[in-house]
């Protein structure tokens, strides 16, 4: 499951990713990564390959290019009832889920500012 932050600040999209642990690791030992599946998802290498694939699948989805999320962060842990970021029938809590992530997502953000700077300075 996956949770698609945009800011009416930002110009740009950020995402909470929760890859699939089965099909990560299964995927990880095919293309020679290392690692239990936490060392995956903190990856950097991993993490880059995530987001490549998903404006690949956005592309063939027809998404506009704002549409994409330009940052991610991996997950380890599952969205949950018991975490509180799932409804008992396993409907997203979006706003808990933006207060849980909302230093990571602040990070995504100064990040995608930080590389903007380094590109206009070039």
């Amino acid at each position: 499951m996956n949770f698609v932050h945009g800011d009416s600040l930002q110009s740009k999209l950020v995402a909470i990713v929760v890859p699939d642990q089965e099909y990560l690791e299964d995927w990880a030992k095919k293309n020679g990564f290392g690692g239990n599946y936490t060392e995956l998802c903190q990856n950097l290498k991993v993490v880059q390959i995530i987001l490549e694939d998903m404006k690949k699948q956005g592309k063939l989805a027809k998404l506009k290019g704002f549409e994409f999320p330009k940052a991610i962060y991996v997950e380890p842990e599952p969205f949950s009832p018991e975490n509180g970021l799932l409804t008992p029938t396993f409907k997203l809590k979006r706003p808990k889920v933006r207060d849980h992530y909302r230093k990571k997502i602040d990070i995504l953000y100064n990040n995608l500012e930080q590389a903007q700077g380094v590109k206009s300075k070039l």
